[in-house]
């Protein structure tokens, strides 16, 4: 709740491509275990939808779930939809309010499965085969509510030689005017190699932008090709800044931060993996790491309207990139304090 962290994306994740909904409702000590292949361990199901809409409510979190895209079934997503948001009167809605919970959900942000061209996918699919299930999945589960926003499940790996870009081409070509965003995935320190170094790191940054910058340019396609005068924006909806809890690890965190606040223009949503990077652990017990206080400071201080920043400083070279600027800075007009923010990664 202390971090005001606007949006909570679940069940996954890999998880969610093996991942039946109904598995998770009704009295706990009723709900099968289930041995999930993403992460080869036993789930219990004892999280399941009503707990996570409870979670979201507690902190002021929007709702925000990830169908099953792999291995589930059409009617699997409706039924979904339906428990979450239709009032009374069905089976599935009338299930809902008996296990307690009378008023619907309302759950707004419905994403349309997740990462499902990787090979370690559970029901891997390639673009033709997904646009297909997810064309019909977005019309079925827009009929139980016409105002849910729908997320198309854009390329999970971009690297140069992944195909990345025919990926998300295609989705967008075929989900422009059905969808309203579409996913990346984006795990920097996957572009050093064996670069670890400082200064290695902190050349991340610019990554992102390259990144967001390409899937810009192929939605500005995709709208210009189909004609579609329906918004597309980009929902970053899985990102972490190195693993573990030291000074660069913070400063990552804030140069992502940075990166989406530059394009806030089409970077209108953003999930961190996973929420659990926030605490560090010793023998006296959990604690806020450095990367909890990084992510703090722009929860608190950069709601508002992302302003154009134009930088000028000394810039440094490695073998990723040739102009790496020392300074990353953005600005925010603050809404709440009124006050001009300026956030400076050196």
């Amino acid at each position: 709740r202390e971090l005001k962290i606007p949006v909570v994306r679940w069940p996954g994740g890999n998880y969610v491509s093996g991942y039946n909904w109904e598995d998770g409702i009704g009295p706990k000590e009723q709900r099968p275990a289930r041995l999930d292949l993403a992460w080869h361990q036993v789930e219990t199901n004892h999280m399941g939808t009503d707990e996570y809409v409870q979670l979201c409510r507690l902190i002021g979190a929007e709702n925000f779930i990830c169908i099953n895209g792999g291995t589930g079934t059409l009617d699997q997503a409706r039924h979904w939809v339906e428990y979450c948001n239709f009032e009374k009167g069905t089976y599935y809605s009338d299930l809902r309010r008996k296990y307690g919970n009378e008023e619907p959900f309302k759950v707004k942000y419905w994403a349309l499965g997740n990462e499902i061209d990787g090979p370690w996918q559970m029901g891997q699919k390639n673009a033709e085969d997904y646009v297909k299930f997810a064309l019909e999945a977005a019309k079925l589960m827009r009929l139980v509510d016409k105002d849910i926003m729908l997320i198309a499940s854009g390329a999970s790996y971009y690297r140069p030689d992944s195909g990345w870009i025919d990926w998300n081409d295609y989705v967008l070509t075929h989900m422009t005017g059905t969808v309203d965003y579409i996913s990346v995935h984006r795990y920097a320190t996957e572009a050093l190699g064996d670069d670890r170094s400082f200064g290695g790191m902190m050349c991340l940054g610019l990554d992102l932008d390259q990144k967001i910058e390409m899937v810009k340019a192929l939605i500005l396609k995709a709208g210009t090709k189909t004609g579609s005068t329906r918004p597309v924006y980009i929902s970053f909806d899985e990102w972490a800044a190195g693993w573990g809890n030291n000074i660069t690890v913070s400063l990552m965190v804030a140069q992502h931060l940075n990166s989406f606040i530059r394009h806030a223009d089409i970077v209108k949503m953003a999930n961190m993996t996973m929420l659990s990077n926030f605490v560090g652990y010793s023998p006296e017990g959990a604690y806020k790491n450095a990367t909890y206080e990084a992510f703090r400071l722009y929860t608190h201080n950069c709601s508002g309207t992302s302003l154009d920043v134009s930088t000028s400083c000394n810039k440094y070279s490695n073998e990723i990139f040739g102009e790496i600027p020392y300074l990353d800075v953005t600005a925010v007009l603050n809404s709440e304090g009124r006050n001009l923010v300026i956030n400076v990664v050196n």
